[in-house]
């Protein structure tokens, strides 16, 4: 697949759904059909909403919110990332304003396909030697005690969600051994 490739599976394993720079293919798991086919960039990121029915795709200007059932109807957002945690109650989202990176973690507040943060969301400005960076990797911990936050470049942050705070476990990658390290993806035991 050309391009920065993401593969996401639907929380039941019924549909698979690939990305690139230019465009997000939903397929079904049995059978290999193609579903839709939506004209978005999703090179930086591809997740399942933990319902299933919405696909966030993140892209070079902003996030795709893609339903994959029913309308073909495409809602843009300006997050950089979003994840949703395994029960579907929290939604994640990094934007970039006035040069910062923040993160925003929280109760989702749902509406028709657009989530949304409720009033009691906590924001964070990511620390400074990750903020200049592209953070495009987002991921809840199974129990939902942590969030992972992270760029291809190798640096990352693990936030503690009940604490609301960056955990001193990270990973600035400025030494000149490391300095060519990737991540490509992360996940939690």
């Amino acid at each position: 697949w050309p391009g920065n490739s993401q593969l996401v599976f639907s929380p039941d394993g019924s549909q698979v759904a690939i990305s690139d720079d230019d465009q997000v293919n939903l397929y079904a798991w049995k059978g290999g059909e193609l579903v839709k086919k939506w004209e978005v960039d999703g090179q930086y990121g591809l997740t399942f909403g933990s319902d299933g029915q919405r696909i966030f795709a993140s892209g070079e200007h902003g996030t795709s919110i893609l339903s994959s059932s029913g309308t073909s109807e495409v809602d843009r957002l300006e997050w950089l990332a979003t994840a949703s945690s395994p029960d579907g109650e929290l939604l994640a989202a990094i934007s970039k304003r006035q040069g910062k990176s923040r993160l925003t973690f929280g109760a989702v507040q749902r509406s028709s396909i657009t989530p949304s943060f409720r009033d009691d969301a906590t924001t964070i400005d990511l620390p400074s030697w990750l903020a200049e960076r592209r953070v495009h990797m987002l991921k809840f911990s199974p129990d939902q005690r942590w969030l992972f936050a992270g760029c291809a470049q190798g640096g990352f942050v693990v936030v503690d969600v009940k604490g609301c705070k960056v955990l001193p476990f990270q990973d600035e990658k400025r030494s000149m051994e490391r300095e060519h390290t990737k991540l490509f993806e992360v996940g939690f035991s």
